[in-house]
């Protein structure tokens, strides 16, 4: 990312950091938070949807999910299927 904007990957980081207070590797896990979330909510098991958006297990996937969401994913998914 930071070669196609022409700049290295350190003013990358801190002009990401200082614009809106996330480095390179927080935008990405939030990009794949969501789309974990939205396989959760189409009814993908949690397994499913922590391989798909790339997390490397299963365990660290949960732990940024709570972290993220305020719950595991699987509450998360039978929140969101109670909603139906």
């Amino acid at each position: 990312m930071a070669s196609d904007m022409a700049v290295s990957v350190k003013q990358l980081q801190r002009k990401l950091k200082a614009l809106i207070d996330k480095n390179p590797m927080d935008l990405l896990r939030d990009f794949r938070l969501k789309q974990a979330a939205s396989f959760l909510k189409s009814g993908h098991q949690v397994t499913i949807a922590s391989d798909k958006c790339g997390f490397s297990s299963v365990s660290y996937f949960s732990q940024c999910f709570k972290a993220k969401y305020g719950m595991t994913p699987k509450k998360y998914q039978g929140v969101c299927n109670s909603r139906l």
